[in-house]
Order: C-alpha cells, then sequence, then structure tokens
C-alpha cells in the first residue's frame, strides 16, 4: 500500500451495505473492498463538488414539500 493513503474507518446502515454488496458483486468483483469504497467516496465528493448533489437535494426537498402539502 503506497504511504500517502490514510487509514478512515466509517460505520455504514444495513442499506448501504446491501448496495455496496451488490455492486461490489457487479463491477469489483476481483478488487478488495477498499477499491469498492475510495471509488464511492471519490464519486460523492465530485459529484458534491460540482454541485449537483445540491440540485438534487433541492429538488428533493420541493417533492417533499409537495408531498407535504
Amino acid at each position: 500500500m503506497p504511504n500517502d493513503m490514510k487509514r478512515f474507518m466509517l460505520y455504514i446502515t444495513p442499506d448501504i451495505e446491501a448496495g455496496a454488496d451488490e455492486l461490489k458483486r457487479k463491477l469489483f468483483y476481483n478488487k478488495p473492498y477498499s477499491e469498492l469504497y475510495r471509488c464511492l467516496l471519490s464519486l460523492g465528493l465530485e459529484t458534491a463538488n460540482n454541485g449537483s448533489y445540491e440540485k438534487k437535494k433541492k429538488s428533493n426537498n420541493k417533492a417533499a414539500d409537495t408531498l407535504a402539502k
């Protein structure tokens, strides 16, 4: 393992675990879980940094507001 990597621990919910397990079987079957989680974190950071996460969050809030009426 390269020296520039840091160890990171997180707790995940059962639904995230199930989704990660399915993704592991489909796309990361021959790679370690750490590679899967690095990829997911990178995609999440990229999404958050380009603003699409905020757009999705706002649209979900609008939908929730509409349902609440």
